[in-house]
């Protein structure tokens, strides 16, 4: 109400009064206010938030994807339509592409994704720097400059350094989180990016890779001590780092080699990597390469390799498993038509970030992917593309050796599509060499108190209490609170089977706060739980509290990460303090598994009311 916008109080000397506005927030990116206080002839003026406020619109989106390469002139027809789901009514949403004139632009989007990804663990730490660390010895091989990968590089690799020396354990091998147990797998991924970094002439600290080569010889098995595949698989890439950091034992790879047909196909490549190493012109390493090639998977979409053993241990999904054989691949036998075939699934099977199914197989896929590109070539071409929607431009490009890491990008609100009819986009390329990589995404997005509970592999609830209840006995969940009031959050989570490295989400209303009870400025409140029903007795921080880590609290969601959590049904709470009148929309919480991200729980979302006293 433009009436109200300005108010009219009386404050008394040393005392304070609160003014509240209320308005409308429209589908804007940020709002910019600035609040002026005047009584007699003084004045003041504040921009809250020092500047621009985002607003954040509290809706789920939907990407229906497709992507493809082309390596000739040619138009290719993507048909677009609007799902039917989709009201009339709910406009919000867009359709995006992108078109790369070379491998070096799929990498570059998926570099952006790494850097910025939200979550530390060391294994996100490694891949942040180790794919930048090795596009840019690619680069500097086929003589390329790119100042903005090297900016990139020098950020992420004297960040990520510096912290792997601070979480390194005292034994000398690195916890998924900081204060966990050292992880063989993890500390072989860590000793991997580091002596990558040395040997391409970067500081590292000697006595830290010493410590970690200790680690991983001092808890190294023999096969025949083993007795899951996993296990095995988990052996062969510890051979291939220590051989990198010069204490690799030929004669233990090769027993490894004697139980080769147990391997898993992203393990026989690093046994392959690990004997031509430590045995160049390997016999052996022939053997497991061309066992590789015969155990491809030719589809439409390309080539790639699927493992026996369950790989959640070691975070070997399908894509990461492919990258991981088309790095060996690429490095022995480049002109193979399966590192072409490879390189196309893998290009044809990111998700609309521009990245992979996670951050590991992330990383494993742009190393793969910079292979590729220093051994074949693939960043040069003399080719000119274009995308066109409905007859009409949408977007188009040149390839040339100056704009290989620039992809050409094009967005369009989906109003402007046929809402009842297909839209008609054509990617088309000339004649030339190189290769057209490109993607297009239609993401509309649902409100959020329409989305319904998804169980996929985990079950995950979520429901707002008083906060006098006893918490083995809570009354009815509640969906509005009075301001100032403390509420508690139950997660209820159930797993059918053993979870590795699980995440735990919840978003929060935004007119409340987090309860951290480890702050001293905090309002006393009781002490987070973790129960389990199947063990009825609480203790003082509830059954299985062992299992999980620290909670990492934000401004708007509290996480907790967990290595392993055996199956069973488990409740979390914590408490909430409601702080702004106002009717707020409710992300779902969400359970997943960090490197299978398809494993997954989502809770309802929901509107809660926070209401004046």
């Amino acid at each position: 109400d433009p009436a109200q916008a300005t108010q009219n109080v009386s404050i008394p000397s040393a005392g304070r009064t609160s003014i509240a506005w209320w308005g409308t927030v429209h589908d804007v990116d940020s709002v910019d206010m600035t609040f002026i206080a005047q009584g007699g002839e003084y004045q003041d003026s504040i921009r809250v938030g020092n500047g621009a406020i985002p607003v954040l619109a509290y809706t789920s989106p939907q990407t229906f994807s497709t992507s493809g390469v082309l390596d000739q002139a040619v138009d290719r027809l993507e048909v677009v339509s609007i799902p039917r789901s989709v009201p009339k009514s709910s406009r919000q949403g867009e359709l995006s592409i992108e078109l790369s004139p070379s491998l070096a632009g799929v990498i570059g989007s998926a570099l952006d994704v790494l850097e910025h990804y939200p979550y530390e663990c060391t294994e996100q730490t490694v891949s942040r720097f180790l794919p930048n660390l090795e596009t840019y010895l690619a680069f500097n091989e086929m003589r390329q400059k790119s100042p903005e990968l090297e900016a990139r590089l020098e950020r992420t690799l004297e960040q990520g350094v510096n912290l792997l020396a601070t979480r390194q354990a005292v034994d000398g091998g690195w916890a998924w989180w900081q204060g966990g147990e050292s992880d063989p797998t993890i500390s072989t991924y860590v000793l991997f990016g580091l002596l990558r970094a040395q040997e391409a002439g970067f500081l590292v600290n000697q006595e830290k890779l010493q410590k970690a080569t200790e680690y991983l010889l001092a808890t190294l098995s023999t096969p025949y001590m083993l007795s899951e595949g996993w296990q095995l698989d988990r052996l062969a890439f510890e051979h291939y780092v220590l051989a990198l950091a010069g204490a690799g034992n030929l004669a233990g790879a090769q027993e490894v080699y004697a139980v080769r047909d147990n391997l898993d196909p992203w393990a026989k490549a690093y046994l392959a990597l690990a004997l031509e190493r430590l045995s160049p012109g390997s016999a052996q390493a022939e053997t497991l390469i061309s066992d590789l090639a015969t155990a491809a998977i030719r589809s439409a979409t390309g080539a790639h390799w699927e493992g026996t053993h369950p790989g959640y241990q070691n975070m070997q999904s399908t894509i990461a498993t492919s990258a991981v054989v088309l790095y060996a691949l690429a490095d022995a036998q480049p002109k193979s038509p399966l590192v072409s075939e490879a390189t196309r699934y893998l290009a044809a099977h990111r998700l609309d970030s521009g990245a992979w199914d996670s951050t590991y197989s992330t990383a494993w896929t742009i190393m793969a992917l910079a292979q590729v590109m220093r051994k074949t070539g693939d960043i040069h071409g003399n080719f000119s593309y274009s995308a066109l929607l409905n007859g009409s431009p949408f977007a188009s490009g040149e390839s040339n050796t100056q704009n290989g890491f620039s992809p050409v990008t094009g967005k369009l609100p989906l109003e402007n599509l046929y809402w009842d009819d297909p839209n008609a986009l054509i990617i088309r390329r000339s004649a030339g060499l190189g290769n057209l990589y490109y993607r297009a995404n239609l993401k509309v997005y649902r409100p959020v108190e329409t989305i319904s509970a998804l169980d996929q592999g985990i079950h995950f609830e979520r429901a707002y209490y008083p906060s006098g209840d006893n918490p083995k006995r809570p009354s009815s969940p509640i969906d509005a609170a009075d301001k100032g009031e403390k509420v508690n959050v139950h997660l209820s989570l159930t797993l059918p089977q053993d979870a590795y490295y699980l995440v735990l989400e919840d978003y929060i209303p935004a007119g409340a706060e987090i309860l951290d009870i480890r702050l001293k400025t905090s309002q006393l409140g009781s002490i987070p739980e973790v129960t389990s029903s199947a063990i009825g007795e609480l203790y003082k921080k509830g059954w299985g509290w062992w299992y999980f880590d620290d909670p990492m609290i934000y401004d708007d969601h509290i996480t907790w990460t967990l290595d392993y959590l055996p199956a069973g049904s488990y409740e979390i709470i914590y408490s909430l303090v409601t702080l702004q009148a106002g009717e707020f929309r409710v992300l779902p919480a969400r359970a997943w598994e960090f490197y299978f991200p398809e494993v997954q729980g989502i809770s309802a979302g929901e509107i809660f009311t926070i209401e004046e006293k």
